[in-house]
């Protein structure tokens, strides 16, 4: 089971699943909606097959809590518990991305880029496959590449920022807006990979800053960051494109959308409209929607949406940025290939 499952089944007693969590772990022939014994088989654990739980939508009530469940947490017993679903799909749903060509994009730990489409994607290059609806997919394109470098980098590095930000009483991510918002796109040659924490690039590239000279300032750094950060969800949202995925808009969740800046470099450098959804825990109102639909409040997703889910702003594509952000790009894809060596190398150096 996966970790929603355990607790629902702390909760209600009863072991099961939901299709968006369990399509993503190669367990299950996703066409055919079943468990797969060829491929239980090819993994060589073929006794697993009887242990699987059952799979339900995650919008199908699974189980009651149970009195010991209600004493332990407060819960009412007898509350309808559903099925839910996988973090990265209640987010999409929590979104409001539930139509064909709608893409989600959620600038957090992980760079998640995910595209709803009438039927999967067949391509070796992609992330993944999972099952949103009884009748769409979620084609998965992710690496941890995104707002996480920012994180680490002011925690590291921007002592005062964070001194300024507290005098000011307001957050540092807000001191580091103003920064970058000062320095234009295509005035500093840094680049950066935001690959501090890994990325499916190649298994052995690290994290860099390239063109840094000494009079580049904190803010020049930050750029870079933000720039990078958004240069790699377009690498996942490029492979997408290459796949034959059709997108129209995106609606951009996590960390970086409480940027208005970040928002509209993301709309700048995907050339998309970039829809921000009004509300915090994108991922929670999506699981919350599931069980509003699960007790009969919400008749499908698409009543779910209209109902739970509003647009708080919208940033359209800067034709004047784009040139500029363009040219970075294809020099940060450059350096992604000459540095292949030199990481294999280095990464032997370390071992």
């Amino acid at each position: 089971m996966s970790c929603k499952d355990y607790i629902r089944y702390c909760l209600t007693g009863e072991i099961a699943t939901d299709y968006s969590d369990i399509s993503g772990t190669s367990l299950l022939n996703n066409n055919r909606r079943r468990y797969s014994r060829e491929l239980l088989d090819r993994f060589d654990i073929p006794e697993v097959f009887d242990a699987l739980p059952a799979i339900a939508e995650g919008f199908s009530i699974i189980g009651m809590v149970t009195a010991e469940a209600a004493a332990a947490t407060g819960l009412a017993a007898g509350t309808p518990v559903a099925g839910g679903l996988l973090d990265v799909t209640a987010c999409a749903l929590g979104a409001g991305v539930i139509h064909p060509g709608q893409l989600c994009v959620i600038a957090g730990t992980w760079s998640i880029n995910e595209i709803v489409t009438a039927e999967p994607m067949s391509d070796p290059d992609l992330y993944s496959n999972s099952i949103y609806t009884p009748d769409l997919w979620l084609v998965l394109e992710a690496s941890a590449t995104s707002a996480s470098n920012l994180e680490w980098f002011i925690t590291n590095f921007c002592a005062e920022e964070q001194a300024e930000a507290k005098q000011r009483g307001i957050s540092v991510y807000d001191v580091c807006n103003e920064k970058v918002a000062d320095v234009s796109p295509g005035s500093t040659p840094i680049l950066f990979h935001p690959f501090l924490f890994g990325t499916n690039v190649q298994a052995t590239a690290r994290a860099n800053f390239f063109g840094v000279t000494g009079w580049h300032t904190r803010a020049h750094f930050l750029r870079a960051i933000y720039e990078g950060v958004v240069f790699s969800h377009l690498n996942h949202v490029e492979k997408l494109r290459s796949a034959g995925a059709q997108m129209d808009s995106a609606r951009l969740t996590g960390g970086g959308a409480r940027s208005q800046l970040w928002s509209q470099m993301f709309a700048d450098v995907l050339q998309l409209p970039i829809e921000i959804p009004e509300g915090g825990e994108i991922g929670a109102r999506g699981a919350a929607m599931c069980a509003g639909i699960g007790v009969g409040a919400y008749s499908d997703f698409a009543h779910a949406v209209g109902q739970a889910v509003h647009v708080e702003r919208r940033h359209e594509p800067n034709p004047s940025a784009i040139p500029a952000y363009r040219t970075r790009y294809a020099e940060y894809q450059n350096l992604l290939e000459v540095l292949r060596d030199s990481w294999n190398r280095l990464s032997k150096m370390s071992s």
